[in-house]
């Protein structure tokens, strides 16, 4: 029963989401700690990775804390999570790692898995684009908007044995509370 109830709850909050989407991501910005951040979307992959077999780490060499809307963003950093663990195999590994710079923050997903067809990479980041069986093809379309929001970009590279998604913006972000 309590699963069921995660699982409505999570299906209210995917349309409150999408409806959300279209009228525009509105930001509550506050102070994040990357650590935070990390060890809760650990904790939320955790029974995933152990079912699929997955070698799930997160690297933070140093704490920081930042201004962002760390629901939107803990929303996008999932979504390319949850993407990187559909993309490897039993025993494949993802890595979620955050850093930053003089003005940069990032946060980086890599996996070992199949990387992105070249046909189909130029249309990953579109709204309801998907590959999937079982997919909306919302997540990189979300993460985008979300690091725009934040004032910065998507950036994907893709290889022969995996994939790297990375959400960057910047520090001291001119960022608008809402982008559509």
């Amino acid at each position: 029963i309590d699963t069921l109830i995660k699982q409505v709850y999570r299906l209210n909050e995917l349309v409150v989401e999408l409806m959300s989407i279209a009228r525009g991501i509105k930001l509550e910005v506050g102070e994040v700690i990357a650590s935070k951040l990390l060890a809760e979307i650990k904790e939320d992959f955790k029974p995933l990775a152990e079912a699929r077999n997955i070698n799930f780490h997160t690297v933070l060499e140093k704490d920081f804390c930042f201004q962002a809307d760390q629901r939107w963003l803990a929303r996008a950093i999932a979504n390319l999570v949850k993407n990187g663990f559909e993309a490897v195999k039993s025993g494949g590994d993802v890595k979620l790692i955050a850093g930053q710079d003089e003005d940069k923050i990032f946060f980086e997903v890599i996996d070992n898995g199949k990387g992105i067809d070249k046909q189909q990479f130029a249309m990953v980041t579109r709204p309801f684009y998907t590959t999937k069986k079982h997919g909306f093809g919302m997540g990189l379309y979300l993460a985008e908007m979300v690091a725009k929001a934040h004032g910065g970009k998507l950036v994907i590279d893709t290889y022969k044995q995996g994939c790297s998604v990375k959400l960057i913006f910047n520090k001291k972000s001119s960022s608008k509370n809402k982008l559509r």
